[in-house]
């Protein structure tokens, strides 16, 4: 399958000493990978495809969250052994003072896959 990912994306996961920890709906999100335009999440809920979402992002280092609007791009159609969909999501409307801000934080700490 052919990547069709424009931007690089970084593995959040591999990396034990940084992380970062989203809210949806008020339930915390773990985050397996980020991108400058989309990210790999795990919820206990299933979403559908084309479903928007509202994220609030918390990067370590950071104490001021970026609230972002994403849409759902895919999501695993069962549940792993953890009882967690595998979903991505591509972000938009998110401030360019923010991506600026992310993109800062991951090309400091984390590895890109």
């Amino acid at each position: 399958m052919k990547e069709q990912r424009n931007y690089v994306r970084y593995n959040v996961l591999l990396e034990e000493s940084v992380g970062l920890e989203c809210v949806h709906d008020s339930e915390k999100v773990c985050v397996s990978d980020i991108s400058y335009t989309g990210a790999g999440l795990s919820l206990k809920k299933r979403l559908s495809l084309g479903q928007t979402i509202k994220l609030e992002i918390c990067v370590p280092e950071d104490d001021i969250p970026m609230f972002v609007t994403a849409v759902v791009a895919w999501v695993s159609k069962q549940a792993d052994q953890d009882g967690l969909y595998r979903t991505g999501v591509r972000l938009f409307r998110v401030s360019s003072s923010d991506k600026q801000r992310l993109l800062a934080y991951l090309n400091k700490h984390l590895t890109y896959i």
